[in-house]
Formats: structure tokens, C-alpha cells, sequence
């Protein structure tokens, strides 16, 4: 996007790591990545090219905390656009709140210190979702511009049909805690349900990589840990419904996004769904309580008729919404709002 724009960009990540295919298909791509051992130190390179930079794009307040200040004093004119990624705090507080945990509710409040601050010290802030924007705006009373931040996908021209599918679907990281959260209620709380209501067992595949013992131990005849899959339309394209029953959570579900792009159905907690704009019923199903739960799995799951509306309807919005020609406009303001590209108007 910011390519697109006019502007060369140089990509320095935080371990100086060189990943292989990841770091070539960056480089074919006309964009600079800085790696060791031609870059002893993020400190080094930006106290000798630090002056040349219009902007300096930083994602996750925990990195900004750590390089803002080497910003600012080695380039002063430079801007810093802070990408939340989610509120971190905000994540933190809504898991403390579902298992009214004490010690998770101060980590959170402490958390929510060190992000504010470092919210405070850029030039402007993109968020995913504007349940977040407002959040940010009311806690730093509007110091620092906050503008949407965009999010592309690519939608497949063809997508495989209802019947030759089965299942349901998960994925997600398990070094991040909703997915875990999630995971281990929808297996405690759903899949029993789900089981108790229908002669044949529909099965659910838990698709991510990180996966611990206590997630391996959720296997049975109906449940299967698959782990990482090289190929994400794996996790979309054999099965019938995608699941994201996220208890807590922050920012935008990018696994949600994908699996809408690819068609198939989702069944979503409202925080799954947050930051999205979904409609229930139109372009997905948005449910909470384990009998609403099973519920909409059930009435979904043999209904070709509303299987092809849904997925219909979802991949239209999503073509739509998240576009490259809507990711640019996006993009296009949040330089707009630090004066490093003129207005439209």
C-alpha cells in the first residue's frame, strides 16, 4: 500500500532475522530488508540512516516502547505511525473480566499504562477496529490523530462447493491466549451439544501452529488436532463451517476476514466478529451462549440453500471491504493526517 504510494520502503525487524522465502518475497517485491550480520543493531541503523526516513511505521505498542525515543533523537522530523494491532490492554482486561481474575485485571491496568504512553509519544495511530478507536481517543482525550487502519485480502475467484465439504473448522496461533481460551470451551461447552442433538457426529478440525499438550489432549473421535498447515485454504476449503468462539479478544480477527474471502460460513462470538461490520443472518452467524451455539451449527450445517447465501454474501462484502483500491485510500489518510501527502481535496 504504501508502495503504491510513491514511497521506497525499507522493512527492519526487531530480531534482524533473515527468514529465508519470507525475506525473498519481500526483496521481489522492490522493498529493503535490513538483516544481521549487515546490521549489528536496530540502535546502529537508525543512528546511521536514521535521518533519511519520511516516516517510520511501527506495529505493537511493546516495540514502539522500545525504539520510539531512538527515533527521536536520531530523526527528529521523522513521524511515527503506531499500529496497535489490538489494544493489548484492552485483550488482557476482557480476559480478566471472563474468568474474574484479580492478578490478570492488574496486568492489564498496568499494560494499559505503558501502551497509552507509548500511544501518546507517535504522530498519528491506526487501529483495525472503531470499538478501539474510541477507546483510544476517550483515554488520551484526543492527543494523537487515530485513523482506520487497512487490512487486504485477496478473494479467490472459485470456491469449492457445499457438498463435497464436512466439518467444522479452527484456526488460529496458540501462543495467543483467546484462540486457547476459545478452543477449550467451544470443545467443553459446544461439541457435546452439537454431538447430543445429531445421529451423525460432525467433526471439528483445529487447525495452528504452538499447539501445547492441553490442546493435543482435546482429540477424540470428533475432534482432531491437526496443528500447522503450510497451505491456509486448507483450514477453509474442505469443511463446511468456520468457528471463531473467542471469549476475549482485541482488534481484528484476520482469520475470520480470510475465511469469509474464501467462503466459507462463519459462526462467530460478537468479539470474533468486532471490527468486521457483519450482519447476522446476511454475511455470517454472530452467537453466544453454547445452546445458541449449537443451535446455529445445526441449522447451518445441512442447509445448502442458506450455506451458499452466506458465503455468497460474505465474499461480496469482503471484496468490497477490504480491497487494495479501499486498503490505499486508508493508507493514503493516515499519511494525510502527519502532512506527508497532500489532501484529495
Amino acid at each position: 500500500l504504501v508502495q503504491s504510494l510513491g514511497y521506497k520502503v525499507t522493512f527492519l525487524p526487531q530480531n534482524l532475522a533473515h527468514l529465508g522465502g519470507y525475506t525473498h518475497d519481500l526483496e521481489r517485491e522492490g522493498i529493503e530488508v535490513i538483516t544481521a550480520p549487515f546490521c549489528l543493531s536496530i540502535e546502529n541503523f537508525l543512528e546511521t540512516r536514521g535521518a533519511e526516513f519520511d516516516a517510520v511505521y511501527i506495529t505493537r505498542y511493546y516495540v514502539g516502547r522500545e525504539v520510539i525515543d531512538k527515533i527521536r533523537q536520531n530523526a527528529p522530523k521523522t513521524k511515527v505511525l503506531l499500529n496497535t494491532a489490538d489494544l493489548h490492554f484492552l485483550r488482557i482486561l476482557r480476559s480478566a473480566l471472563v474468568k474474574n481474575d484479580p492478578e490478570q485485571m492488574a496486568q492489564a491496568q498496568a499494560m494499559r499504562k505503558d501502551e497509552l504512553e507509548v500511544i501518546c509519544q507517535s504522530d498519528v495511530v491506526l487501529s483495525y477496529n472503531d470499538v478501539e478507536n474510541a477507546v483510544i481517543q476517550s483515554h488520551t482525550d484526543g492527543v494523537v490523530p487515530v485513523v482506520k487502519c487497512p487490512w487486504v485480502v485477496n478473494v479467490p475467484e472459485t470456491v469449492p462447493d457445499f457438498a463435497p465439504r464436512s466439518g467444522l473448522s479452527f484456526l488460529g496461533s496458540f501462543n495467543h491466549h483467546p484462540n486457547h481460551e476459545g478452543l477449550q470451551w467451544f470443545a467443553r461447552e459446544v461439541m457435546p451439544l452439537v454431538g447430543q442433538r445429531r445421529k451423525s457426529p460432525i467433526s471439528l478440525a483445529v487447525y495452528g501452529a504452538n499447539m501445547d499438550a492441553s490442546v493435543h489432549a482435546l482429540r477424540s473421535d470428533v475432534i482432531d488436532t491437526v496443528g500447522y498447515i503450510e497451505t491456509v485454504s486448507d483450514a477453509y476449503d474442505r469443511h463446511r463451517i468456520f468457528v471463531a468462539p473467542l471469549l476475549s479478544g482485541a482488534g481484528i480477527k484476520g482469520k475470520v476476514i480470510a475465511a469469509l474471502a474464501y467462503g466459507i460460513p462463519c459462526i462467530l462470538t460478537p468479539v470474533a466478529a468486532e471490527g468486521v461490520g457483519l450482519r447476522h443472518g446476511h454475511d455470517c452467524l454472530i452467537t453466544e451462549s453454547p445452546q445458541d451455539w449449537s443451535d446455529a451449527i445445526l441449522s447451518l450445517y445441512d442447509d445448502a440453500e442458506l450455506w451458499q447465501k452466506i458465503s455468497g454474501n460474505a465474499r461480496a462484502y469482503v471484496r468490497d471491504r477490504f480491497s487494495f483500491d479501499t486498503g490505499r485510500q486508508l493508507m493514503r489518510a493516515a499519511l494525510e493526517a502527519v502532512d506527508l501527502f497532500g489532501s484529495l481535496e
